[in-house]
């Protein structure tokens, strides 16, 4: 916060799910050249979460301006070009022809969705469980991670088991293993993880 008046420039995130991918969108300020010490911050802010992003979503109304011409070279020195959509917003009252400056363009209308199931399919080109393979994982805490050792151990148990006990001993340590797989995705809670769950998070009325 500044005390110069209307000059927030946080980057606001949101997460949610379109189609079948799950985003983290993050909303910047806009950018432009400016002068302003504040808002240069912002355009800062900006440039940056371009750099980490793994899908851009390039919103334009009406014709390509300088300043958005100069964002695209932007994007495209920082090699984003292939994780850009472009949007051109306001279809649904303009017939004018896509910029034509990226690989991926859509006629989009936030009014009346045209475009929208095009949008889902790129970002599921881009973002999607197709692209997923021998990707890393990511556990996003302790309780993810401790799910996945007891699964794994209750795996190797049933391994073990089965070259000196009864199959029966063995499918019961597997049902123990989709047990803690149940609660890692959510299938299966105990009273415990919904304890941890509200002793880590602030839950509204």
């Amino acid at each position: 916060m500044t005390d110069i008046e209307g000059t927030t420039r946080d980057v606001i995130t949101e997460r949610v799910v379109l189609g079948d991918v799950v985003l983290n969108l993050s909303d910047t300020a806009g950018i432009r050249e400016t002068a302003d010490t504040v808002e240069r911050m912002g355009v800062e802010r900006a440039f940056a979460e371009t750099d980490r992003a793994s899908l851009i979503l390039f919103v334009v109304d009406g014709e390509i301006t300088d300043e958005e011409k100069r964002i695209a070279g932007y994007i495209n020195s920082a090699g984003k070009q292939d994780v850009t959509v472009l949007l051109s917003n306001k279809s649904d009252i303009s017939d004018r022809p896509l910029p034509g400056i990226f690989g991926r363009e859509i006629a989009f209308s936030a009014v009346t969705g045209k475009g929208l199931d095009e949008l889902r399919a790129t970002v599921a080109d881009i973002c999607g469980y197709a692209d997923c393979e021998g990707a890393e994982t990511l556990i996003t805490s302790a309780r993810q991670s401790a799910m996945l050792k007891n699964a794994a151990d209750a795996v190797l148990e049933a391994r073990r088991s089965l070259d000196g006990f009864t199959q029966d001993i063995a499918g019961m340590q597997i049902e123990e293993a989709l047990g803690f797989l149940g609660e890692l995705d959510g299938r299966q809670a105990s009273m415990e993880i919904v304890n941890d769950i509200f002793a880590h998070f602030c839950v509204g009325k």
